[in-house]
Formats: structure tokens, C-alpha cells, sequence
């Protein structure tokens, strides 16, 4: 059976060839106990399952320096998570990573270990 996201995938494939790369999953409900998760419960608290489960949790966009600039990477982004709840984690040290987050609109939920944690929508509010 084909995965329900794989025409999306496909199409944006056309978008991104020559250009750059885009992959997203459905956050795993409970969150993997490993490094990297393990950092996001840390920064984000207890909550971090609530606030992310489920939720499309965007893995990699990468646009090659030469098509940079042109709203390829903002394009990208817009067709890989539509109009669903997303959220990612991005190294602020890299340069320009944090300016593209904050200029289409993204917010920042938390930063530490190193990384710093968006969402396209508010987080859930949890006691």
C-alpha cells in the first residue's frame, strides 16, 4: 500500500530536482527514546509527546546555494506541510537557517543542546 503522503512527495520531487531536498514524517506517538528526542523532552518539558505526537515534524530542507534566493526553499516547505500542524529542529549555528524559519513565518519554541526548536503553528499549552 502507498504511503497517503507519497503523492505529495512525488510532486514536490519535480519542485525540488536539480534544486534541493525536503523530507517530513508523522511524529511517532510515544517519542522514540534516543539522543535527539531525548533533547527535545528537555527543552520542551514534560509536555514534549502532547505538544508533538502527531504532528508532521519536518526532517530536512536543504536548497542548493545556487537556487537560493529565489522562493524555491519557501515553496518547498509550503507543499511538504500544507496546511497540517509541523514543527522542526534546526541547528542555529548554520548560517541563514534561522533567518529563512523566521522570515516565512515560523516560531520559535525553544532552543538548547545546541538546536533550536520550531513550529509553523502555536504550540499546545500545557500545565
Amino acid at each position: 500500500m502507498r504511503h497517503p503522503e507519497a503523492n505529495r512527495l512525488s510532486e514536490l520531487s519535480t519542485l525540488a530536482s536539480g534544486y534541493g531536498t525536503r523530507r517530513g514524517v508523522t511524529t511517532p506517538d510515544p517519542l522514540p527514546r534516543n539522543h535527539i528526542y531525548d533533547q527535545v523532552r528537555s527543552i520542551l518539558g514534560p509536555a514534549a509527546e502532547t505538544k508533538l505526537c502527531g504532528r508532521l515534524e519536518f526532517l530536512e530542507l536543504a536548497v542548493r546555494p545556487i537556487a537560493r534566493l529565489r522562493g524555491i526553499g519557501r515553496r518547498m516547505l509550503d507543499a511538504l506541510v500544507a496546511d497540517r500542524p509541523a514543527w522542526l529542529i534546526t541547528v542555529p549555528t548554520i548560517p541563514g537557517t534561522t533567518a529563512f524559519y523566521d522570515a516565512v513565518g515560523w516560531q520559535r519554541c525553544g532552543t538548547g543542546h545546541g538546536i533550536m526548536l520550531y513550529s509553523n503553528v502555536p504550540l499546545p499549552v500545557t500545565d
